[in-house]
């Protein structure tokens, strides 16, 4: 969603339900890249309270390389940017698991630049696993399902937080929008 009054992350939330009835939710969010551009300077900046939320709750995170953008005429600005973003993410991941995702890999970066961004995230984290989607080539619904199906299985064979199900809301963070909040799920 993107609301009139400001930016705010957006979010998709998963339920699953295995055969032995049990259940498990994901959170997806997509937050505002100018947040994770300004917590990449900056880790305090006012304006960065929303990735600093979403750095202090995830669980795994997955970071976009655009290779569109990578590709264009900011292609320098793009690099830079990301890799600053791994950079920070590598000082605060915590053992978390991190996966960069090569989206519209129907676009092409110099060799150069994709070897900069990967060794940027392997610098983050040893054991990045990496990934590339595209919904193009059309003409190969196949293989953009595998693609995107992989990122996916890579995400449900992480662990989790083990959480209590007694969960508090602790506060409201007005950059998760007029619904977010901040939730406590304490040390199962």
């Amino acid at each position: 969603h993107t609301p009139v009054g400001g930016r705010y992350a957006g979010m998709l939330h998963l339920a699953f339900r295995s055969s032995a009835a049990q259940m498990r939710d994901f959170l997806f969010v997509d937050a505002p890249g100018e947040w994770y551009q300004r917590w990449s300077i900056n880790e305090n900046a006012p304006d960065a309270e929303g990735a600093r939320w979403i750095e202090e709750n995830a669980d795994l995170f997955l970071v976009l390389a655009d290779s569109e953008s990578l590709t264009g005429e900011d292609r320098g600005e793009a690099r830079s940017t990301l890799e600053f973003l791994l950079d920070r993410l590598g000082s605060r991941l915590k053992n978390r698991p991190l996966a960069l995702v090569w989206s519209k890999v129907d676009k092409s970066p110099s060799v150069e630049i994709k070897h900069a961004i990967h060794n940027a995230a392997v610098l983050a984290s040893s054991s990045v696993a990496e990934f590339a989607i595209s919904v193009y080539p059309e003409d190969d619904e196949q293989l953009v399902t595998r693609r995107f199906l992989a990122v996916l299985q890579w995400i449900t064979e992480q662990k989790p937080k083990v959480v209590n199900a007694d969960y508090a809301v602790t506060s409201r963070s007005n950059s998760l929008g007029p619904y977010g909040r901040a939730i406590d799920y304490g040390q199962g």
